[in-house]
């Protein structure tokens, strides 16, 4: 995900297939964070620890699913 326009190739696909809930793996973020977009919302759970790994995951839910 840190991958730039990463996000926007998602978001682009999930409007293109009518996705509303994308559930991601290995998304390499280190912290929680919580980023809403003009369609969509991120939700990311990391490990902030330094340790031999980083993996972490995250979902991103279509904003008129978050009403």
């Amino acid at each position: 995900m840190k991958v730039a326009g990463r996000r926007d190739d998602i978001e682009k696909w999930m409007q293109n297939e009518d996705i509303a809930i994308c559930l991601l793996q290995e998304t390499y973020i280190r912290h929680n964070d919580k980023s809403r977009r003009m369609h969509f919302t991120w939700f990311f759970s990391g490990e902030d620890m330094e340790r031999d790994y980083l993996y972490g995951v995250g979902v991103v839910i279509r904003n008129d699913y978050m009403k």
